[in-house]
């Protein structure tokens, strides 16, 4: 190519990249932007060149964002001389305890009175989690005396406040402003303080009032350090082999998960919200629970609606001490024990069965009542909830209850502990069976009494199979367990006549009439406006799972039987082959003798007996010859399926 025809097709090319160039300024969306003049280059240069670019917009980035309520709690520690002076308090707590009692022995003063305060003052004493235990023991009137649990009801809102300086400095840290500047009034006075924190009653700005609870100083790190402690405990007990290995911290990582959930205040907000709003979609005025504020709530703060009425935990005692004018001012608010009661169970199916969660830890200073039989949940700490499958199997428990099926019952009951250890499976199902049969006997006779016919002794002799045999228990079907024999305790305490299968399946019906009007509504409501999107969804998913399953029909019913049975190894493969191959020889033999049967009697006008007719056929050299060639397939077929690798 000469210089001349080079030079020209340089010229044609760049004026072309000029003219794209020119285009691309015309299209450009930016039209401030005045890029640098087209350069003039070479051609092997010519794609090189400034092109039109948007100018950044100056903004916050996105990881400088640290919204409050994606913030993580403070992690909780406990020091080697923490947990060291955790036991001394202990040893200290249980020497002064046995120390006392023998000391009222010797005074001829040891009543189960006595011994029911020394309890209560040990077990506040000693502090952290031992003000929880006894707060559990608390409300188990069917498990120890009435003096112990009136005595350890003291450690539910009456154990020693912390000082109240310390709350209001958590109050600002949270908030971030003076303590004027959040409330128009706050009482220093606390109205409840528990083991966990201490609530103080104040006002808003906006004249609402609030109750202020405020998480313990260094209660977490106690809590952490009585773990440790027990931890050395348990592994003292299993290095002793009085327990399976590994038993004791299973249960340990259970107990530890629901108390430090407990001190979770970001989480507990959460909960007590969707209640609240769970609450009111189920169209039951009497129960609910407290407006939070999540303005003035943080880690170790929750500000709240405040909320008058009596607590459960006086109810309770009006009634079991016949108190009358207790009794009298409970009627003039309209409260009735007995309607309490049928509410408190109504409460506890509605959160197993259709809330995504329930209130795991319903004892009396939990619980207000208002006017009316209102019921008030407080303090959502501690949640449960349970899979669908475990929901299913808790329905079919009941429903063979009724039915009086101890030993389905029994299996039924023993899949809430799956996954489960190498155990004697039919032993554990007897001894299971046998605690069913107590309580049937229980509750089904008139003469028993109110403790015997609640579900709390089915369940406490379930705890007794499930420790005899050493087998974990899930954290779910824990809490589960926990709450039902509190709340079936609880409206036994109100109503020693209360029937629980009566009210159980009173309450089904009730949920099938919901059911029921939900499925008619929304019936109706396709009827007069058409299937909604979501309905064509449902429909397009299942006509693509009936496509799904027509394929794999047809798929499984092409597969040759070695292709089938190589998915089950190559012995059984084998077996499953060397029956057909007999299945097969069967059904041509009677096939074939059959067919000459008939035969005989069309065309040669004689009747064989079957054996004469078998015998026949079988010493047929082409029935021989036809047998020998199924085996030889059969055979071909196994010896292939042996040579076959495993899959």
């Amino acid at each position: 190519m000469t210089k001349k025809r080079q030079k020209k097709i340089r010229r044609a090319v760049q004026k072309g990249m000029e003219r794209r160039y020119r285009a691309l300024r015309e299209e450009a969306s930016f039209a401030q932007i005045e890029p640098e003049p087209f350069p003039a280059t070479p051609l092997d240069d010519a794609v090189i060149g400034a092109m039109p670019r948007r100018k950044p917009l100056t903004i916050t980035a996105v990881s400088t964002i640290s919204p409050r309520t994606m913030r993580l709690s403070s992690p909780f520690r406990a020091g080697f001389w923490l947990t060291a002076r955790r036991i001394f308090v202990w040893l200290r707590g249980l020497l002064i305890f046995l120390g006392g009692i023998l000391w009222d022995k010797l005074r001829q003063r040891d009543t189960t009175m006595t011994r029911a305060v020394r309890l209560r003052q040990t077990f506040a004493r000693i502090g952290g989690t031992f003000i929880k235990f006894g707060q559990q023991a608390a409300v188990r009137a069917d498990l120890l005396p009435y003096a112990y649990c009136e005595e350890l009801t003291k450690l539910l809102d009456q154990v020693d406040p912390f000082p109240t300086e310390q709350a209001i400095a958590a109050i600002e840290r949270v908030t971030g402003r003076p303590l004027a500047d959040t409330f128009q009034r706050f009482d220093p006075e606390p109205i409840g303080s528990a083991s966990i924190a201490c609530v103080y009653q104040a006002v808003l700005h906006n004249g609402d009032s609030v109750a202020v609870k405020v998480r313990r100083p260094g209660i977490g790190d106690l809590f952490v350090a009585d773990f440790q402690v027990l931890g050395w405990l348990f592994g003292a007990m299993e290095a002793l082999t009085l327990v399976r290995p590994g038993l004791t911290e299973i249960i340990l990582e259970e107990v530890r998960g629901t108390l430090m959930e407990e001190l979770d205040f970001y989480k507990e907000a959460r909960f007590q919200e969707i209640f609240r709003r769970r609450a009111k979609k189920a169209k039951r005025p009497y129960f609910s629970a407290p407006r939070v504020y999540p303005q003035f709530s943080g880690e170790d703060v929750i500000v709240e609606g405040f909320v008058s009425g009596i607590w459960l935990s006086e109810l309770l005692s009006a009634v079991e001490r016949n108190d009358l004018h207790a009794l009298a001012t409970i009627r003039e608010l309209n409260i009735d024990p007995k309607i309490v009661a049928r509410r408190l169970l109504w409460v506890s199916y509605w959160g197993l069965w259709e809330s995504v969660f329930f209130h795991a830890d319903p004892h009396p200073a939990n619980i207000i009542v208002q006017r009316n039989n209102k019921l008030v949940f407080i303090d959502f700490g501690s949640m449960g909830a349970l899979k669908a499958t475990r929901r299913r199997t808790l329905h079919e428990i009941y429903h063979l209850e009724k039915q009086e099926d101890l030993e389905g019952m029994a299996r039924l009951a023993l899949t809430l502990l799956e996954p489960l250890p190498p155990i004697d499976t039919e032993r554990v199902i007897k001894a299971i069976e046998d605690v069913y049969w107590e309580g049937l006997i229980a509750t089904r006779s008139r003469h028993s009494e109110w403790w015997e016919r609640t579900s709390a002794q089915l369940w406490l002799g379930f705890f007794r199979v499930t420790s005899r045999f050493q087998i974990p228990m899930s954290f779910d079907t824990v809490r589960m367990i926990r709450a039902t024999l509190l709340y079936d305790t609880l409206a036994a305490r109100l109503d020693h006549d209360i029937d629980l299968g009566r009210e159980y399946r009173r309450y089904v019906k009730d949920a099938g009439a919901e059911a029921r009007k939900r499925l008619v509504k929304g019936t109706q409501r396709r009827l007069e406006k058409g299937l909604t999107g979501r309905d064509y969804l449902r429909i397009e998913q299942m006509l693509k799972m009936g496509e799904q399953a027509v394929y794999q029909a047809n798929r499984l019913l092409h597969l040759r039987s070695f292709n089938f049975t190589a998915l089950v190894g190559k012995f059984v493969s084998s077996v499953v082959l060397s029956l057909s191959l007999l299945f097969q020889l069967l059904m041509v033999t009677a096939v074939i003798v059959i067919v000459v049967s008939i035969s005989q009697q069309l065309f040669l006008n004689a009747q064989l007996s079957f054996s004469r007719t078998f015998i026949q056929v079988a010493t047929n050299r082409w029935y021989q010859l036809l047998m020998v060639l199924l085996i030889i397939i059969s055979i071909r077929r196994i010896l292939f399926r042996l040579q076959d690798k495993e899959v």
